[in-house]
């Protein structure tokens, strides 16, 4: 709670529409200049710029003192996260391999597809035999997409399954490491 001196020159910054900080720093600073100036009968103008001086150079030291607590109270806390910071990484390190893998998975189903509709076409049957065969995978694939977007409400393009098996996994590794 401010008093006296310091409530009046702060309450003059914020007239002043300064922000609360500023506002504190200068009034406190007002106040030990008008406080040292005062305990004088007379004074110069070098007394004035002399306890000016003094004010602004006890202030910068509060100042810097004050920077090198919130310096060392940051590197605590840096240190104290570097550990989390590490498991995050491996989570989502891991996350990021399982959800390319189901990338993976489903580019060889679409591959194996392709290569069995081109080697029953042109080698094995004709196309008269794989025309319906390519209807039904391709019904198949569009139940297998209608269902996936059901259950996940996520669309069924590639970064659509990769957001979904990535956050998926990451949620569980998160919960079973109390992330």
């Amino acid at each position: 709670e401010l008093e006296g001196n310091v409530k009046k020159f702060y309450d003059y910054c914020k007239k002043m529409q300064m922000n609360d900080d500023k506002a504190l720093l200068l009034s406190k600073y007002c106040n030990d200049v008008v406080a040292k100036l005062s305990q004088k009968e007379e004074w110069s103008k070098d007394d004035f710029v002399d306890e000016a001086f003094e004010g602004l150079v006890k202030v910068a030291h509060d100042i810097r003192e004050e920077k090198e607590v919130l310096q060392a109270q940051y590197d605590l806390l840096k240190d104290h996260r570097r550990p989390l910071d590490i498991v995050k990484g491996n989570i989502e390190r891991e996350a990021e391999i399982h959800a390319r893998r189901r990338i993976f998975l489903m580019f060889y189903v679409i591959a194996s597809q392709y290569v069995m509709v081109q080697y029953g076409t042109y080698i094995l049957f004709s196309w008269d035999i794989m025309e319906p065969l390519t209807c039904g995978m391709t019904l198949g694939d569009a139940v297998f997409a209608y269902f996936f977007w059901m259950k996940t409400k996520s669309s069924y393009t590639l970064s659509g399954i990769f957001n979904h098996y990535y956050n998926k996994k990451k949620n569980k590794l998160a919960r079973r490491e109390n992330f």
